[in-house]
């Protein structure tokens, strides 16, 4: 899903579907984690005021969804230089990881 700069933590009505489709997959398929994958903080790039508000927002939806918290990692987005999504939006995946 993707953040505007100018809201950076505000779960829009179809933010939360997205989130809530990913919490049923998460529920039905049992991954052995679940990382919330954001762009990480850079010193000359990315607000580091708003990496952890788009975290802790995305966290939050899939707890409130039902998916133990204990499955839920952070982890930094690699590909920053994918050409994805509105421009000057951030990005945040859900990944779900089995062993």
């Amino acid at each position: 899903m993707f953040f505007p700069s100018d809201r950076v933590n505000l779960l829009l009505p179809d933010d939360k579907e997205i989130v809530r489709q990913a919490a049923e997959s998460i529920k039905a398929l049992h991954p052995s984690i679940v990382r919330i994958a954001d762009e990480p903080t850079v010193a000359g790039g990315a607000n580091p005021r708003s990496a952890d508000p788009r975290f802790e927002a995305v966290e939050a939806e899939l707890i409130a969804d039902g998916v133990d918290q204990k499955l839920l990692a952070r982890a930094a987005l690699t590909d920053l230089d994918a050409k994805v999504g509105p421009a000057d939006n951030r990005r945040v995946e859900i990944r779900l990881f089995t062993k």
